[in-house]
C-alpha cells in the first residue's frame, strides 16, 4: 500500500529555465545610481560589464526589472589588490560582498552584508575565502534567494546561508563599485533563473528528521522502563509517536550501523566499515546510493549535523584538514554538513562544516597521526600525550585505550598536533550542535528537508555540561542522556517555532546497545562490567548483552516515530531495522534506487508508520559475528562478542561454529540454546543466513 505524503501544501520552490541577465552589447535594462557617474563608472568589454571608479567614488549599476525567488550566476574578475564590491539583491537591503570590507578590513566575498537586520553589519561569514578566492582569475559566484533565505556559493563551495529579517519580497539586482578605493571589476555570464511556487503535491512532502543516539541502550529512556534517568522529552514523544519494542539498528558498533543506515547495506559486505580511526578513508564510496541521494532526488534539501565516524577522503592521500575535507558528507548526497569529523573519544578535536575545519588558523597547521608519534618538529600546537603525562587528564582519567592525545583535560585516541583556534569545548558540544541545528530548520522551513541528527551523547568521554550534572542517579552516562533528553525537546521546540512540527517525521533512535565502562574511570559503574545493575540500572532492559555483542542488547534499540499528521500514537511489536529506512522513503518519494544498491533494505513504511503490525520476516543484525532474526527465532554462529570488558572471559560457547538458536520471545537473556531441541528450526535459519549473507535480503 502506497501512503499519501501529501498531506498540507506548504510553500516551496522550482525552477524556471535560466536566462541571460544581460544582453552581451550594451548596458540596455540597466540604470546606474547615481545617473552622473553611469559614463564614468559603468561600460561593456569583450570580457563582460566593467565597473571602473577611478574617482573612487561610489556607484551601483541596478537591473531594471525587479526579481522575487531567482538563482543567480555570475563570472567576476579583478586585478585590484583593494576592491569593495558586491551584489544587491532585492534592492539594497541586503549585499553578497565581493571583496574587502571597508569598516572590517577583512576579505568577506561570498558573505552577506545586511545591517538594517540589526545582527551586525554582517550576520553570516564565511572563513573560506582566502582558500576559495582566486585574485586576479575568474571567480564563479552562485546566489540563491527564496523567500528570506540567501544561500551564496564560490567556485562551487558553499559558503552561507543565511535567513534575512528586513529583505523586501521583490526588487532589483545591483552590481556595486564601492567608494573609498580605485577598482576595476568585470562581471561576465550573468544568467538569472526565476524559481517558482511548487506544485501543491510536491510542496507538502513532509519533513524527515532522524535523532539518532550513540550507545542508547533499549532501557536508557523512561518510556522504555529507566527510572533513574529522567527523559520527558523522549517520553512526550513517544506518547504523541509509535514506538517499538522490537526494533534493531544494523550491528552492534558505530561506524557499521551508520553505513547501513545510509546505504541499506549490511556493513559486513564492504572492507573498511569497522570501527574507524579520525583519519581512516570514507567507508561510503561516492558513488554508493545513500539514504541521503534518496531525499534528494525526491526534492529534499539535505544535512547531517553531529558524530560523523565514516570516514573522509578517499584514501588515496592523507586526509588534508588544513585545506579541503573530501570527499565527505556533501558527496554522498547531503547538501550541508556540522560536524565532528570522527567521533569525541578521537583526535581531531575540531568540527568540519561542508568542506572545512571551523576556525582553523592556518599559522596553525592540523596534523594527525594513528600509527608513530608525531615528531615535534612538526609545525603546530603540542599537546599533552597521556602516556607521557597522565596527570594532564584532570577530566577524569583513562581505563583503557584512551591515553594519547590529551585535550581539555580528557585523553583521547590517536595523536594530534596544531588546530589551538578550533578545539571544540566538550561540554558546550551539545548547545552548538542544537544551534546549528536551528538554523538548519529556520533556513530550510519552507520546503521539504531531510536532517540526520547524530548526537554525540552518551558515548565516551561523557561531559555533560554542567547544568545537567547530578540530574540522574547514574554520574556521568546517565547525566549525558538527561542532556540527550534536552537536545531532543530542542530539536522539537525549534520545529514548533518555525511552525513544522506537525509534517515533520521525527525518528529517535540509537547506533547500537548500551556499554559503560569504555574507556574512561567516569564513575559511570562501581566494579568493571557490561551492565550497570550495580546501580539498579540496566541499559538493555530485559535483554541480553550489550554494544559490541551479537546478543540482542546489542542491536536491540529505542525506536520512536512521531508525525501527528501521518501517525496514530501507539506502541508496535513489528520487528524492523534501520537497513529499511532507504528503501521505505524511496519507494514512497517515487524514487528510484539503483539496481545494485541498497541490497539489504526493503519497503517497510507501513511498519514504521504504525500500520502493519508484522514488520519485516528476517532481518540481519552483526557485530563479531552476524545473526538472522525471524520472529521469536534467532540464530548465530562464531563468537558472540567482539570486546569485552577488562577481567572478563569468553564462553568456549561463543566461538563455536555450530551455531546458538534462542527464541527470544520466551528467553529474553538468550540462556537456553535451542539448536539440538530445535534442530529443524536451527537448520533452516542456518540456510537463511547463508543464503542472505550471499545474496542480500532485497534479492
Amino acid at each position: 500500500m502506497k501512503f499519501n505524503f501529501c498531506a498540507i501544501v506548504a510553500l516551496s520552490t522550482c525552477s524556471l529555465s535560466g536566462e541571460a541577465l544581460w544582453n552581451g552589447k550594451d548596458l540596455a535594462g540597466w540604470t546606474c545610481q547615481p545617473k552622473e557617474l553611469s559614463q564614468s563608472h559603468w561600460s561593456v568589454s569583450d570580457e563582460g560589464i566593467v565597473g571602473d571608479n577611478q574617482d573612487k567614488k561610489g556607484s551601483i549599476l541596478w537591473t531594471d526589472r525587479e526579481f522575487g525567488n531567482f538563482e543567480l550566476n555570475l563570472d567576476y574578475r579583478t586585478s585590484s589588490p583593494d576592491y569593495d564590491s558586491g551584489i544587491f539583491v532585492r534592492g539594497e537591503s541586503h549585499q553578497v560582498q565581493i571583496g574587502i570590507s571597508r569598516s572590517l578590513k577583512v576579505d568577506l566575498t561570498g558573505c552577506i552584508y545586511a545591517p538594517k537586520d540589526g545582527k551586525g553589519s554582517y550576520p553570516a561569514k564565511s572563513d573560506k575565502v582566502a582558500k576559495v578566492h582566486k585574485l586576479g582569475e575568474w571567480n564563479h559566484l552562485r546566489i540563491v534567494v527564496e523567500g528570506k533565505r540567501i544561500q551564496t556559493f564560490l567556485n562551487g563551495e558553499s559558503f552561507v546561508d543565511y535567513v534575512g529579517e528586513t529583505i523586501p519580497e521583490k526588487g532589483p539586482i545591483g552590481l556595486q563599485v564601492h567608494a573609498g578605493v580605485h577598482q576595476k571589476m568585470v562581471f561576465r555570464n550573468l544568467e538569472i533563473t526565476e524559481l517558482v511556487a511548487a506544485k501543491p503535491a510536491e510542496a507538502s512532502k513532509p519533513n524527515v528528521v532522524i535523532i539518532y543516539g550513540d550507545d542508547v541502550g533499549y532501557a536508557d529512556l523512561g518510556c522504555y522502563g529507566a527510572e533513574k534517568i529522567p527523559t520527558p522529552n523522549l517520553d512526550k514523544l513517544a506518547a504523541e509517536g509509535v514506538r517499538f519494542t522490537d526494533a534493531h539498528c544494523a550491528a552492534a558498533t558505530c561506524t557499521p550501523s551508520r553505513y547501513s543506515l545510509l546505504t541499506g547495506e549490511m556493513a559486513f559486505r564492504k572492507e573498511g566499515t569497522g570501527i574507524l580511526a579520525g583519519n581512516a578513508k570514507m567507508a561510503i564510496a561516492p558513488e554508493q546510493f545513500t539514504l541521503a541521494d534518496t531525499f534528494q532526488a525526491g526534492g529534499y534539501h539535505t544535512g547531517v549535523i553531529g558524530k560523523w565516524h565514516l570516514g573522509l577522503g578517499d584514501g588515496k592521500t592523507p586526509i588534508d584538514f588544513n585545506g579541503e575535507v573530501k570527499p565527505g558528507p556533501l558527496e554522498i548526497g547531503f547538501d550541508y554538513c556540522f560536524m565532528l569529523p570522527s567521533t569525541n573519544d578521537r583526535v581531531p578535536c575540531v568540527y568540519l562544516e561542508n568542506h572545512h575545519i571551523v576556525n582553523l588558523d592556518p599559522e596553525d597547521p592540523i596534523t594527525v597521526s594513528y600509527g608513530k608519534r608525531i615528531p615535534d618538529d612538526v609545525p603546530g600546537t603540542k599537546y599533552p600525550d597521556g602516556r607521557d603525562n597522565p596527570e594532564a587528564m584532570t577530566y577524569y582519567m583513562n581505563s583503557h585505550g584512551h591515553n594519547q592525545t590529551v585535550i581539555n583535560g580528557i585523553g583521547r585516541i590517536g595523536m594530534m598536533k596544531g588546530g589551538k583556534s578550533a578545539l571544540w569545548d566538550d561540554e558546550t558540544m551539545a548547545d552548538v550542535l542544537v544551534e546549528k541545528t536551528g538554523e538548519f530548520i529556520a533556513r530550510n522551513k519552507e520546503k521539504p528537508f531531510f536532517l540526520f541528527f547524530c548526537s554525540q551523547d552518551i558515548h565516551v568521554p561523557r561531559t555533560p555540561h554542567p547544568r545537567f550534572r547530578g540530574k540522574s542517579d547514574l554520574s556521568y552516562r546517565g547525566d549525558a542522556m538527561v542532556q540527550l533528553d534536552w537536545t531532543t525537546g530542542a530539536i522539537m521546540e525549534a520545529l514548533e517555532e518555525n511552525g513544522i512540527a506537525d509534517n515533520t517525521i521525527v525518528i529517535f533512535s540509537s547506533d547500537n546497545g548500551p556499554v559503560y565502562d569504555d574507556g574512561y574511570q567516569d564513575g559511570t559503574t562501581v566494579k568493571t562490567s557490561s551492565e550497570e545493575v550495580d546501580r539498579g540500572h540496566d541499559g538493555s532492559g530485559p535483554y541480553r548483552g550489550g554494544k559490541y555483542q551479537i546478543y540482542e542488547g546489542g542491536t536491540r534499540v529505542p525506536l520512536i516515530i512521531r508525525w501527528p499528521q501521518g501517525i496514530e500514537p501507539g506502541v508496535s511489536d513489528a520487528l524492523v531495522t534501520q537497513v529499511d529506512f532507504l528503501k521505505s522513503f524511496a519507494n514512497h518519494l517515487e524514487v528510484e534506487v539503483p539496481a545494485d544498491a541498497a541490497r539489504d533494505s526493503r519497503d517497510y513504511l507501513d511498519a514504521f508508520l504504525g500500520k502493519d503490525e508484522q514488520g519485516a520476516e528476517v532481518i540481519l543484525e552483526q557485530a563479531k559475528s552476524v545473526a538472522i532474526r525471524q520472529g521469536p527465532w534467532k540464530f548465530f554462529t562464531g563468537e558472540a562478542v567482539q570486546f569485552r570488558p577488562k577481567g572478563q572471559k569468553a564462553n568456549p560457547k561463543e566461538k563455536t561454529d555450530e551455531g546458538q538458536l534462542f527464541n527470544v520471545e520466551k528467553d529474553l537473556m538468550e540462556q537456553n540454546d535451542l539448536t539440538e531441541a530445535e534442530s529443524e528450526k536451527a537448520a533452516e535459519l542456518r540456510a537463511l543466513l547463508k543464503k542472505y549473507r550471499q545474496s542480500g535480503l532485497a534479492e
